[in-house]
């Protein structure tokens, strides 16, 4: 199964021809199961028409709690084979949700989960209510959250602080990814170089990279988690570079 996991960047509706480039992406990919986040304020019918441009015909939708701006920052789903399951999980402690599924073929549950921008502390108060319940299975979405197990360079906090980045803190945090590695979640570590990187930090030049996106494994799932690769876009398609796992159960 290869599964991908993408931030669109607030519904890929600006400029006009940006939805076209991720579906063009997604083409290019052929996964199996696609998980999306930022779906800024699409509703069913819209990732319906989505689902036909991309011949996936199976979709789910979570509508996401709804920010200061009034916009929801919603999940969505898409897939060749059906789901036979699908829940949304919208709890008040969240800033966006959470999407479980269970896809027809797939003997574990997927997670799709899009946790807060705004600081390291905000986002370990959601993920608590993940770890809330024993949950195994698949993981994927963007956490927002650093990698201790990355290669970042000897003057990555001080370059932050100069590009005016201050969700990871001063100096940035890894206790999101340092909770979920305690609570049994790993990944395979994507390949050599900057094949790491899902997020140019584009405030500085050169731009600084980070990875925030993952795809991880719990539980039974872990063995059948073969490999990440890291999607590089050339087109300003999104501010997020895709994820791509792929499993063999």
């Amino acid at each position: 199964m290869k599964l991908l996991s993408f931030n669109v960047l607030n519904g890929a509706f600006h400029p006009a021809d940006r939805l076209q480039k991720v579906i063009q992406v997604i083409q290019s990919i052929d996964p199996d199961v696609c998980l999306l986040q930022e779906c800024t304020d699409w509703s069913l019918a819209q990732l319906k028409l989505l689902s036909r441009s991309l011949g996936m015909k199976h979709c789910h939708i979570v509508q996401c709690n709804p920010r200061s701006n009034k916009k929801c920052y919603n999940l969505s789903a898409l897939s060749k084979t059906p789901f036979l399951e699908g829940k949304a999980h919208t709890p008040e402690i969240m800033a966006h949700g959470c999407q479980e599924l269970q896809l027809e073929g797939c003997p574990f549950p997927i997670f799709n989960i899009h946790l807060i921008a705004g600081s390291e502390e905000g986002r370990l108060q959601e993920l608590e209510w993940f770890l809330g319940e024993e949950r195994t299975g698949i993981l994927a979405g963007d956490l927002n959250a650093l990698s201790s197990d990355d290669p970042y360079p000897s003057d990555f906090a001080s370059r932050l602080q100069e590009a005016g980045v201050d969700k990871y803190g001063h100096p940035p945090k890894f206790e999101v990814y340092k909770r979920l590695k305690e609570a049994g979640w790993s990944t395979p570590t994507p390949s050599d170089d900057q094949s790491w990187v899902t997020r140019w930090r584009n405030e500085l030049d050169p731009p600084l990279p980070t990875r925030t996106d993952y795809i991880m494994a719990h539980g039974a799932a872990t063995e059948t988690l073969k490999q990440i690769q890291i999607v590089p876009l050339q087109n300003e398609e999104s501010d997020h570079f895709p994820v791509v796992a792929t499993f063999q159960f």
